[in-house]
């Protein structure tokens, strides 16, 4: 309704003046259908302005949420930092960038720096709890940033809903029940309120909610990977297809599949799916696609490969590396949802009853 609203006054600005950086802008946060099209509009404000640090934090957190180049995307913004350096968004956005290049320490630095320039950023704090998280293990540290995020911004529902899933972490549904309980009484219906709940449901293999829950998260975003491997995991692979495939067009098999930072996740359970459901040449290109794009990735962080690579290895038949690479995951300090992408992951079908696996 919003994106309705504003597409005429954009396309007004443009008429009044065709030279506006940042009408472009405005143009390219609006465009939703072709990811050639935002970045050619982030491009020609940043031609038209040089100078303007939001085009260059606009064009670089589309390739990161797509997967451009890392370092095009670390050019575009220390040249955005130089441009405004006090932002704390920017600085945090480099920091991400750091991280999906595997320089945690900068990754660090830039976080902490974001909270120097506003001591009440939650978006700091939050991304310091996640690399503790993802780089170290360290779930209780974690959580002690996590908690400060959701004090600096009570009613921001992603952050509520990233406590109660440490909680889940770290073994404690009943804390968990709690922050998702806060994050019911902001939006019922929302999607971080309702993701945290499938969760929940998950941990109490409650197979009836979860499937429920699957389909609500789906009419909200259908764009989102948790309700997809939420049927895949129940088997309802014919369902998941049909009800998925339009929000992934990228991952379809009538041309090569384009998998990216976005949507490795869904990449591996479509999959599956279509290799459970008979399409055994699209899960097996799927399937290649996602481990040409995971060696690619830094071995820890959110960021990173953490079990995809074990899960590639367990579905291409070669339980040993499947193994390996699992054991260096943990080793590593992967710990995120370890209690529902191990024992009840059908990715690892092939290996669950393996010893090594158990242990």
């Amino acid at each position: 309704e919003a994106r309705t609203l504003a597409w005429p006054l954009v396309e007004r600005g443009l008429a009044l003046d065709p030279n506006s950086a940042d009408a472009h802008v405005a143009r390219g946060n609006l465009l939703v259908d072709s990811i050639a099209d935002i970045a050619d509009a982030y491009r020609r404000a940043i031609e038209l302005d040089p100078n303007n640090a939001v085009a260059h934090l606009r064009l670089a957190n589309l390739y990161l949420f797509t997967g451009g180049g890392i370092d095009e995307t670390i050019a575009l913004l220390e040249r955005a930092v130089r441009l405004d350096p006090l932002s704390p968004t920017i600085q945090v956005t480099l920091g991400e960038a750091f991280e999906l290049a595997g320089r945690f320490e900068e990754a660090r630095a830039q976080y902490e720096k974001s909270l120097r320039i506003e001591p009440g950023f939650p978006s700091g704090y939050l991304l310091i709890g996640n690399l503790y998280a993802g780089v170290e293990g360290r779930l209780d540290e974690a959580l002690r940033w996590q908690v400060r995020a959701t004090e600096e911004d009570p009613g921001n529902l992603r952050n509520l809903a990233t406590v109660a899933n440490t909680w889940l972490d770290l073994g404690d549904p009943a804390k968990a029940a709690e922050w998702l309980a806060r994050a019911l009484a902001g939006e019922e219906d929302g999607f971080w309120p309702v993701w945290v709940r499938s969760r929940l449901e998950a941990w109490r293999d409650d197979r009836v909610a979860l499937r429920r829950s699957a389909l609500e998260l789906h009419g909200i975003l259908p764009r989102n990977n948790f309700s997809l491997f939420i049927l895949v995991v129940l088997g309802a692979d014919e369902e998941a297809i049909r009800l998925h495939a339009a929000g992934f067009p990228e991952l379809g098999c009538d041309r090569e599949p384009w998998v990216n930072h976005s949507n490795l996740g869904p990449a591996l359970n479509f999959s599956l799916a279509y290799e459970r459901t008979g399409d055994t040449d699209c899960a097996l290109r799927l399937l290649e696609a996602a481990r040409a794009l995971v060696l690619t990735l830094p071995e820890r962080g959110q960021r990173g490969r953490v079990h995809a690579e074990a899960e590639i290895y367990a579905r291409l038949g070669e339980p040993d590396r499947a193994l390996e690479a699992l054991r260096a995951a943990v080793d590593r300090g992967w710990r995120g949802g370890w209690w529902y992408l191990l024992e009840g992951n059908p990715h690892f079908a092939s290996i669950h009853d393996r010893p090594e696996f158990q242990a």
